[in-house]
């Protein structure tokens, strides 16, 4: 026998685990807003309900303010159309006027005439419908005024109101018992409702205002009267116009309808040529006046005019340089370049080295200031990318290059000199020298910038500080360093290993924020060291100077100066000392 199935046991209702600490007949201790009370609650309804009541009063106000300034505007307009019917030498307007059997007065509308208007008429008064007979000349002439819009709003003022107070009470039926929806702002629907007058729709029927036109007599007595023979030709036409007689007569009936279209415009339609017609009659008076050529022929003037222009061709840098690839000393002018070489370069690269960015380039600006300086002031122009700033182009590149290779030689002597004291294994062993005065940063600033100068002059003399210089010095030991990252030399052949503006020079980088969105950081890996040094006191320069002088010799020969920095690195340097931490120190101790 089978087992028998008995039903699961049903479970037991439980606790969520989310109100397991709540209790409803507790007063809620830590609540972070108290419950207001109910005489809180009747001040902030009343509030609401005053607020509500005043932001009524203002739109109603608001409606009824752009409600008149249209009303206006639109009686504005009637009163201009009206007066501008009313012109010089046309008498004014009179109503026609139609008695009832009542004894009353109607003014019959000039277009819409199915609704009289309804004069009170004065009693033993005696009525003229018309001012002149019915059957008299003059009614074809008889002025009246287009229809304006102020008839018609007259008409319909009491029934442009009703649509909308029926689409209200709609909305309010509908809306009754329903969730309350939010109230919609006034619109157009809202101004139109309480506007005094209704704008007429559309534009007036030109038909109906062509009708008002005079018109010329309709009378034909002298369309078919035959002129005088005369011997003379008719002005303004060719003899011998008409060369096909036969094919251009019509009948007295076209001749008619044609005179007749002519007396009522000067302007006709125009259209593709009548059959047997053709402007023959254009080509003989246009080959009248037309010259004769060479060979005796009428020739046409051509209406096209085609002018030769040749296009501006731009030069080209190597055009500008007659050829040359590059600038050379020989593009100067003549007896500059021995001036070029000797004193105004050294003042090039003393000026480079006083830039707050080092790797700029000189503007044409303070090109032609040193210009005027050497050669004498107005001697010669500098213009941008001319032979004077394509060959400081070029000096101050190799000027740049220098603090790289001196720094590259100084680096590699002293760590072959000093392979065991590399490292700093504590604060103990870290060498106290002043901000930026490490021997590697003095050594290299002292042979790649002061090794041309005649002498190192004192902080005061100088009216400004070698900013850049110093900033290229910084860069150059840490572009050094790079190389021994293993412990031992390793040449880098890539781009990123140059020492160069690419890889030192600030740059314009696009960085994803925290919003995905893509923006522009200057990336300042040149002029960040720039307020640090701006801030440096004259002590803290003459400590740089006076380090400078000590490795340069006060008294020793400046051919000895300009030797490679790798024949005298090993001999200059003090192999004892421990150099400091990769992680420059901005401020030293004694600051």
């Amino acid at each position: 026998m089978a087992p028998r199935n008995f039903p699961a046991p049903q479970l037991k209702p439980s606790t969520r685990s989310k109100n397991k600490d709540a209790h409803p007949g507790q007063p809620v201790i830590d609540a972070k807003q108290p419950r207001r009370s109910k005489q809180e609650m009747e001040v902030v309804r009343a509030q609401q309900a005053r607020e509500q009541e005043e932001e009524k009063t203002r739109l109603e106000t608001n409606l009824k303010a752009v409600a008149q300034i249209e009303d206006e505007l639109l009686q504005e307009d009637i009163q201009r159309r009206t007066s501008n019917h009313r012109s010089v030498g046309i008498a004014p307007f009179k109503p026609q006027l139609q008695a009832d059997n009542g004894g009353n007065l109607k003014v019959l509308h000039s277009l819409t005439s199915e609704i009289p208007i309804e004069l009170e008429n004065p009693a033993g008064s005696n009525v003229r419908v018309d001012d002149e007979d019915e059957g008299s000349e003059g009614s074809q002439d008889e002025y009246r005024p287009p229809a304006c819009e102020g008839h018609v709003e007259s008409e319909s003022d009491g029934e442009s109101e009703a649509p909308v107070d029926s689409h209200t009470e709609e909305t309010t039926t509908k809306n009754t018992g329903t969730r309350k929806g939010k109230k919609p702002k006034p619109g157009r629907k809202d101004v139109v409702a309480v506007r005094e007058t209704v704008a007429e729709k559309g534009t007036p029927a030109t038909a109906e205002a062509t009708k008002l036109k005079r018109k010329a007599d309709d009378s034909n007595e002298n369309i078919n009267k035959k002129s005088k023979k005369t011997n003379q030709p008719l002005s303004g036409l060719i003899v011998g116009w008409d060369r096909n007689p036969s094919g251009s007569r019509a009948t007295a009936s076209i001749a008619s309808e044609v005179s007749q279209d002519i007396d009522e415009s000067m302007v006709q339609y125009g259209g593709l040529v009548d059959d047997e017609e053709n402007d023959e009659i254009e080509r003989v008076a246009i080959r009248k006046d037309v010259p004769k050529d060479a060979g005796g022929k009428k020739t046409l003037p051509s209406l096209i005019k085609i002018t030769d222009s040749k296009p501006t061709t731009q030069l080209t840098k190597k055009t500008i340089r007659n050829g040359a690839r590059k600038w050379k000393l020989e593009h100067l002018p003549p007896g500059t370049d021995r001036g070029f070489t000797d004193q105004f370069i050294p003042l090039v690269k003393a000026k480079a080295g006083e830039l707050e960015h080092p790797w700029a380039e000189l503007n044409p600006s303070q090109v032609q200031e040193l210009v005027d300086h050497v050669f004498g002031h107005d001697t010669y122009t500098v213009v941008a990318e001319d032979v004077w700033c394509g060959l400081i182009a070029y000096r101050l590149s190799n000027w740049r290059n220098i603090f790289g290779s001196t720094a590259a030689s100084a680096v590699k002597a002293y760590i072959e000199s000093n392979p065991e004291n590399m490292f700093v294994r504590g604060a103990e062993d870290i060498a106290e020298f002043g901000c930026f005065q490490n021997e590697l940063i003095m050594y290299t600033l002292a042979h790649a910038h002061f090794a041309d100068f005649d002498d190192v002059p004192d902080a005061e003399k100088l009216e400004r500080k070698p900013v850049g210089a110093l900033i290229l010095a910084i860069q150059a030991v840490e572009h050094a360093f790079k190389s021994w990252t293993t412990g031992a030399y390793v040449k880098i052949t890539s781009p990123k290993g140059y020492f160069s503006a690419d890889n030192y020079g600030d740059k314009i980088m696009k960085v994803a924020g925290k919003d995905r969105r893509t923006k522009h950081v200057n990336n300042r890996r040149a002029t960040q060291y720039t307020p640090t040094i701006n801030a440096f006191k004259d002590h803290h320069w003459n400590s740089i100077l006076s380090a400078v002088r000590d490795i340069l010799g006060e008294n020793g020969n400046k051919r000895k100066r300009s030797k490679s920095a790798s024949s005298r690195a090993s001999s200059e340097f003090d192999m004892d000392e421990v150099e400091a931490d990769k992680d420059y120190i901005l401020l030293s101790d004694d600051d």
